[in-house]
């Protein structure tokens, strides 16, 4: 019966927007994927879950019948904490105005929320916030390790999620700190008497790293910060030499302080679950209970998924298409698009400012659409505008060599000049644009992922294919060409529509375990799968699907005697 209430309030919560409540069917069933725990996280589980049959006849029940822990606990709010920990927990600035949102705070919420309870939440350091669970002065904490010293003062939930830890060094130190495994870092570390940054109070997935942490002897190595960013900075500023850091967190830090290609990752094979932890002094064991019921309902209903979507993806999918050789297709793509508009604009004699629109038309009018469509603000364009600049600088590089030719050579041998180059030229022209719209087809995608559009099944190849080929169609509205290849001939909007929706569908069936790696293959894999088959589109002429290719008769010809 509670199912049943739930969709219908979500039901009605999307009727606002009606494309949502049309297409919004099929997404919980693309996002959730089962979920695959290691054996001892499902013994912990078993051991937490024992007691959740005897979860109602303990608590107290809503009018609606809904088991309500705030009428347990005799309040409507438990307390928690929070510290710099992107993308997890962080402060979000938009439009003047700041809030704390990230993946465990909102998952946090979403579970307290759905058993009947809201979560004060406030600034305190890892090392403090553990304090306070012993002491009670706070309720509970997430994204904690299992360690058994801390089952003296608290209640483990299931896991929630897993984490794992890496080294980050500088890049330039790579071949002096030649470390593989948790092992070879640490005698790096003693032979070398390098030193180490670490968040104090935190626990690491590896006992010996642990060991190493809390031994005495060892501590003028052992740096210890209350914030992941106080160490990153230490290691950018060289006064540590490793730095030790959930993965996800570390490329976070790296991308958002432009460090990306100044520091380098080490996978130690350091991984474990994490959990929520109650302070035994003021949760009781039902209120966990219902808790744990709340963590796998969000699996089963397909809210985790849409969660993690949420706050992991934009900020892994960022990371990836600001790398250099991201930045590289992109560029060539828009190289690609603004020769065909060169093309064009010396076809009919334009001016200067117009071969300027007619070459940044389809170089970034369509991310213009696709922005204006998703309700971006700033516009990408704006927030970034050397795109823009990287066409202004074709059309004036264009401008100065045709202008230089045409001084030293006459008409007929500009014009057999023109037929040679693009007899030579074409093909390359074709193989950049390629590239390009599998480019342009991922950040499509990636725009409806930060935006939050849903169903992402259904706006991810929409805006690839608005970002693909919307500027060319701007461009050929612009000068009454009838002829709209996009629309009447080609196959190639049809491939940033069928990439975008597989690259869309392989993102929806990452959340179970999210990564940089697995993100970057997913990006290549998009690209070039886009690119591969515009290439072979083109070269085999391939045409566009025809509306009505199931229906063409030959015509008979009749005669009047």
């Amino acid at each position: 019966m509670v199912k049943v209430l739930d969709s219908k309030m979500k039901l009605v919560k999307h009727l606002a927007v009606v494309l949502s409540v049309i297409f919004g069917v099929g997404s919980q069933a693309l996002a959730n994927a089962p979920a695959q725990q290691e054996s001892a996280t499902a013994v912990h589980d078993a051991e937490q879950n024992e007691s959740q049959e005897s979860q109602v006849e303990a608590g107290a029940t809503s009018e609606s019948g809904k088991t309500n822990a705030g009428d347990i606990l005799k309040r409507d709010a438990i307390k928690s904490g929070w510290y710099l920990w992107d993308p997890y927990q962080y402060v979000e600035t938009g439009a003047g105005v700041s809030r704390l949102t990230g993946m465990d705070v909102q998952l946090t919420t979403y579970y307290a929320n759905s058993i009947g309870l809201n979560v004060d939440l406030e600034e305190v350091s890892w090392k403090q916030h553990l304090d306070d669970i012993k002491t009670g002065k706070r309720d509970i904490v997430a994204g904690a390790a299992e360690v058994a010293e801390r089952k003296e003062w608290g209640l483990y939930s299931q896991t929630y999620r897993t984490e794992e830890n890496v080294a980050f060094i500088l890049r330039h130190k790579s071949q002096d700190l030649p470390f593989k495994t948790p092992q070879e870092m640490l005698e790096m570390i003693k032979k070398k008497k390098l030193k180490v940054g670490v968040i104090d109070g935190y626990h690491y997935a590896s006992n010996e790293v642990m060991n190493f942490i809390n031994d005495a002897s060892n501590a003028s190595q052992i740096i210890k910060s209350k914030t992941d960013f106080d160490n990153f900075q230490m290691l950018i500023h060289r006064k540590v030499d490793i730095y030790l850091v959930d993965r996800v967190v570390g490329a976070t830090l790296a991308w958002r302080t432009k460090n990306l290609n100044n520091v380098e990752e080490r996978r130690l094979n350091m991984s474990y679950p994490l959990y929520f932890i109650f302070s035994k002094k003021t949760i009781p064991t039902s209120v966990v209970d219902m808790y744990n019921n709340s963590i796998k309902q969000a699996k089963e209903n397909g809210e985790y998924g849409k969660i993690v979507s949420q706050y992991l993806f934009p900020v892994l999918l960022l990371q990836t298409l600001d790398s250099r050789w991201f930045f590289i297709l992109e560029v060539m793509g828009i190289i690609a698009f603004a020769i065909s508009g060169l093309v064009i604009a010396f076809e009919e004699k334009a001016n200067f400012f117009g071969t300027l629109v007619m070459t940044a038309l389809p170089s970034v009018g369509g991310g213009i659409m696709r922005d204006v469509i998703a309700q971006r603000t700033p516009l990408g364009i704006v927030k970034s505008p050397s795109y823009l600049f990287i066409v202004v600088a074709v059309v004036v590089v264009a401008f100065v060599i045709m202008n230089i030719y045409k001084l030293f050579f006459s008409s007929a041998k500009v014009h057999a000049s023109k037929q040679k180059l693009n007899e030579i030229g074409n093909n390359i022209i074709q193989v950049c644009d390629a590239i390009g719209l599998g480019a342009f087809t991922v950040v499509g995608v990636t725009v409806a992922v930060i935006v939050k559009a849903d169903p992402l099944w259904f706006w991810g190849p929409l805006l690839a294919a608005v970002t693909g080929v919307g500027g060319g169609f701007a461009r050929d509205l612009l000068r009454s060409y009838e002829k709209r290849s996009c629309l009447t001939g080609e196959f190639y909007a049809e491939i940033a529509l069928i990439w975008g929706l597989i690259f869309a569908i392989i993102m929806q069936t990452q959340t179970e375990e999210v990564n940089t790696e697995n993100i970057i293959y997913a990006v290549v894999f998009a690209a070039a799968g886009a690119a591969i088959t515009r290439i072979v589109s083109f070269f085999f002429k391939i045409p566009g699907i025809p509306f009505t290719f199931m229906f063409n008769k030959k015509k008979v010809a009749t005669s009047k005697k």
